[in-house]
């Protein structure tokens, strides 16, 4: 749902954040953002802002799970189209990487498009979808060393290695631009 009149809301920092951590809750932040949002607005587009947790550096480590659902049923207020959540880290259990699947409570209480990352390859994601865990499932590093990634899992063809490393570089010979396709 897109809002009739441009806005802007202020969030108030109420978290330690990274260095250089974008942000929108001061007024200068606030003020520096409308003519952008304006003139998006402004040629039908859609505008979205980022909202995302900084983790262990945030005062509100302490209760993550309620913050979260906090943070959805606010967003069901505003009918925002999608939540598009990562989960914690993978466990190890039994010798084998396990997705925590921690966001359950998150996704029963948001009403829109419900999307999940984070350590997933074809099989959980296709397993979390089909057990309504999700509505969709990004591979973020998956597709950064797979540009063909849809393909590949249709085919069941092997996954080009990732080289982490390259993956945010901006050399143009290293990186996005030299993983193989296939034939």
């Amino acid at each position: 749902m897109v809002p009739s009149q441009p806005s802007v809301h202020i969030l108030q920092r109420r978290v330690t954040r990274f260095v250089d951590t974008p942000g929108i809750w001061t007024k200068e932040q606030v003020e520096a953002w409308k003519p952008i949002v304006d003139a998006v607005h402004g040629k039908g587009g859609i505008f979205f802002c980022q909202l995302w947790h900084v983790g262990r550096v945030s005062n509100y480590d302490t209760q993550p799970k309620m913050l979260g659902i906090y943070m959805v049923e606010s967003l069901n207020k505003y009918g925002i189209a999608y939540c598009h959540l990562i989960e914690p880290r993978m466990v190890l259990v039994e010798e084998k990487l396990v997705i925590p699947h921690s966001l359950q409570s998150m996704r029963n209480a948001f009403k829109g498009t419900f999307i999940v990352s984070g350590g997933y390859d074809k099989d959980e994601g296709n397993k979390a979808v089909a057990e309504n865990y999700t509505d969709l499932v990004r591979f973020g590093r998956m597709f950064l060393a797979n540009l063909d990634l849809p393909r590949r899992f249709e085919l069941g063809a092997p996954l080009n290695k990732q080289d982490k490393i390259t993956f945010y570089s901006s050399d143009p010979v290293v990186g996005y631009t030299d993983y193989s396709f296939l034939d």
